[in-house]
């Protein structure tokens, strides 16, 4: 049924007599026009659109580049410097985007910044230039410090372009290698193996360790068929399982209008982005797929209830901590008093062995 929002099917105006046959739509000069190619007018403005854009990608990423240079430069704890240099990354991005005039952004923003300890993000993938776009609503939609925590696990062959390389070096990226050439026509995703393996070792360091949270994409490559998923991934699923982390999602739609998976970004028109306001824990690899459907194939903004709070502690909980609270209280008067007992007698015996003159 659709909504009183959904666009209306055209109608035909004016009256239709008694007993006429009911008219009907001659779609052959439609058809015609839609199959004939563009004119030279509208490849070049074509054309042009893609080279301003690309302009505008590489011009932001040699400001953030530069930005992060700085940034090290004046930090000498790495890991901060890592931190300052996503969130100056964010912000830079988000600004740079506004400079395309014919990309409208709209962003839906969560009731409040989520600032979670430690997450896996996770947002679909569509084109090349989702990045720019997840990186705009991260600025928008999360604290300061949830920001500079990210650390992102991304495709090895963008650390082919050296600006795009050294960006990635600077915050702290993660690489994985993809067998095969880039084409979206071989199927599913095969991941090197070594590469997998340093990839859990560089992710583990990460959240144990350092306490960081963890970007990607759980599909992998770019998906040519939005909105309808491509295969669905398990790392991400296998990391939630292992260091029991909330995953925050972050939903894009109409990115393939402006650069789709395959092709120039020379098009136009409405991109949304949306960073769901709960943050969640899936039991089973069944549920995981399936919330993940639900939320970026059937648009449903809340398909599982939110991370409940942490439960109140119970009383007999709440006894045991008491008793061990007394106890502790009781050794520590223990132990003052069995060192000021000694103390005592070691006076008494430095007295009786004093040096005589």
């Amino acid at each position: 049924m659709a909504s009183a929002s959904s666009p209306r099917a055209p109608t035909l105006e004016g009256e239709q007599g008694i007993g006429s046959e009911p008219p009907v739509e001659d779609n052959t000069l439609a058809k015609a026009a839609s199959s004939k190619p563009p004119s030279f007018l509208g490849q070049a403005l074509s054309l042009f659109r893609a080279s301003y854009v690309v302009s505008v990608l590489l011009s932001a990423t040699t400001v953030n580049v530069a930005a992060a240079l700085l940034i090290h430069a004046f930090t000498r704890d790495t890991k901060k410097a890592q931190g300052r240099s996503v969130y100056a990354i964010c912000m830079i991005t988000s600004w740079a985007l506004k400079f395309i005039p014919w990309i409208t952004i709209k962003v839906k923003l969560p009731p409040q910044p989520i600032d979670f300890e430690q997450f896996i993000l996770t947002s679909n993938h569509i084109s090349f230039m989702d990045l720019f776009f997840i990186q705009h609503t991260m600025y928008l939609s999360l604290s300061r410090q949830a920001i500079q925590r990210v650390r992102l696990i991304y495709w090895e062959k963008l650390g082919t372009i050296p600006l795009v390389k050294r960006m990635f070096t600077l915050t702290g990226g993660v690489p994985i290698k993809i067998l095969g050439s880039s084409s979206l026509k071989e199927g599913d995703n095969k991941y090197c193996k070594e590469s997998v393996k340093s990839v859990y070792e560089a992710v583990d360091r990460a959240v144990l360790q350092d306490k960081l949270s963890i970007a990607l994409s759980f599909e992998g490559r770019r998906n040519p068929a939005p909105p309808t998923l491509s295969k669905i991934q398990r790392g991400m699923f296998k990391m939630q399982q292992q260091y029991n982390l909330p995953v925050v999602l972050i939903r894009l739609r109409g990115v393939e209008k402006i650069w789709a998976a395959e092709g120039i970004p020379s098009g136009t028109g409405l991109v949304e982005c949306q960073m769901l306001p709960h943050a969640y824990r899936w039991p089973s690899l069944q549920a995981y797929e399936e919330g993940l459907r639900a939320v970026y194939e059937r648009g449903e903004d809340d398909p599982l209830p939110p991370l409940p709070p942490s439960p109140p502690p119970s009383l007999a909980t709440t006894a045991t901590e008491a008793m061990a609270k007394v106890m502790g209280m009781l050794e520590k008067e223990a132990a003052r008093v069995l060192e000021g007992e000694e103390e005592g007698r070691g006076d008494e015996g430095g007295a009786a062995v004093a040096p005589t003159e």
